[in-house]
């Protein structure tokens, strides 16, 4: 999976980079993690609850069937087969895509922006904690620390995947506690960023930049040119203080009568 490294910065490569990634990730949690995967030809997927992701993803629908696929997604998130959220990006097809779900009684409810930074051009002098910790998570005791950050990531997925070469944790520690964690994901020639995260009490204090610049380096140090990311409105900031561009933004859309609390719990 990891393949040859990319080289190319022409935005055609950097999109379809940032997609190849993330859905290589999301087929890699399901497939090495013992969870739900379904690949139709033209939409997919997957199902880690009540870890993340649980997405359906990269939907290319022929004009004509349009209608079809789409009540036919709608009875499988009825029947909790297939996830209730589908994120749509700029290959999905066709165009309206969006519009076309808006009529089947769905509705956008999110935007994240797809980033990219070449990271031969990155600044990795921007402020980050002096006193927080980065540390590879490569250990049982570390990764019990790491999935207790949050919530969404569940300890019996990620033991499976400690020793994946492709897939890299990396936990963000003061004073001895653990208090933000990240990962990176290599794969489509490319280093793909996730999951940056703090926890509340310790926020704005340089420690999610931390826990963003140790695994870029990282992913320099291995021969990788390009860096690729799913930024929230709170990341999106610190991303460009470093160097990352926004290329495009994938739009999460959802039933509006079913809630995603019920299919978690299913």
């Amino acid at each position: 999976m990891l393949g040859s490294i990319m080289k190319s910065t022409s935005l055609e490569d950097l999109f379809s980079a940032n997609e190849n990634n993330l859905y290589d990730i999301y087929k890699f949690l399901a497939q090495k993690g013992g969870r739900t995967l379904v690949e139709e030809d033209d939409v997919s997927w997957v199902i880690a609850k009540p870890s993340w992701p649980n997405f359906i993803f990269s939907p290319c629908f022929a004009p004509q069937q349009v209608d079809e696929r789409l009540d036919a997604i709608m009875d499988a998130i009825r029947d909790f087969v297939a996830p209730p959220v589908i994120k749509l990006s700029v290959s999905s097809k066709p165009d309206n895509l969006e519009e076309r779900l808006i009529e089947k009684d769905f509705e956008p409810f999110l935007s994240r922006p797809a980033m990219a930074a070449d990271l031969s051009e990155c600044k990795f002098d921007s402020h980050k904690s002096e006193d927080v910790a980065i540390e590879v998570v490569d250990a049982i005791e570390k990764l019990t620390q790491w999935c207790q950050v949050g919530s969404g990531f569940e300890f019996s997925l990620y033991e499976r995947l400690l020793s994946e070469p492709n897939l890299r944790l990396y936990s963000g520690s003061l004073g001895g506690k653990v208090v933000g964690r990240s990962m990176m994901f290599y794969s489509s020639g490319v280093a793909g960023l996730y999951n940056v995260m703090v926890l509340p009490e310790f926020r704005n204090q340089g420690i999610g930049t931390a826990l963003t610049i140790a695994p870029l380096l990282d992913a320099l140090e291995r021969g990788f040119q390009i860096s690729t990311l799913q930024a929230s409105s709170m990341g999106e900031p610190i991303y460009r203080k470093i160097g990352f561009e926004r290329l495009f933004d994938f739009t999460y859309c959802r039933p509006k009568q079913i809630n995603f609390s019920d299919f978690m719990k299913v």
